[in-house]
């Protein structure tokens, strides 16, 4: 099957007027909207993959240091799932999950969670943030490096 150019897939979402939601308002053309524009207009993996495509990346999608122009086009992608759709991220959710039911996705997520080991955790962080004086002497706290040490497992 052919990709379709931008053109071609801003045509066929007005043809086809999906029922679109952005910061809870109604769109009623999301071809003209600009927010969910970047995902529409940034390259695909294989565009971005391509050594012949590789100067343009560089020239066009390079931001602050630090950020690469993969994660800059994986960010556009994002905000245009979070941003076009009603189900806010929701399909990509369940892609991962296999499409199974979402009764069977949270079971799988609620069993593989360690929740006590996240209660820890959020005690030693709310003392370690907390000033000594602040300190109310819940007997999780200790001195910075022995915080981080048990964070770390030591």
């Amino acid at each position: 099957m052919r990709r379709m150019t931008p053109e071609e897939f801003l045509d066929s979402l007005r043809e086809r007027r999906p029922d679109v939601w952005v910061r809870g308002n109604h769109v009623p053309g999301v071809a003209d909207e600009p927010l969910p524009r970047p995902g529409v207009n940034a390259p695909t993996p294989e565009d971005v993959a391509s050594p012949d495509n590789a100067e343009l990346i560089a020239k066009y999608l390079v931001g602050r240091p630090g950020v690469t122009a993969e994660e800059r086009i994986d960010m556009a992608r994002l905000l245009q799932d979070l941003t076009a759709s009603g189900e806010a991220g929701w399909y990509a959710v369940i892609s991962a999950h296999g499409g199974g039911s979402p009764e069977a996705l949270r079971m799988s997520a609620v069993r593989n969670y360690d929740l006590s080991e996240r209660q820890e955790l959020a005690r030693r962080l709310a003392c370690f943030a907390k000033s000594e004086d602040d300190c109310e002497g819940c007997g999780s706290c200790g001195e910075p490096a022995e915080v981080l040490a048990a964070n770390e497992g030591g």
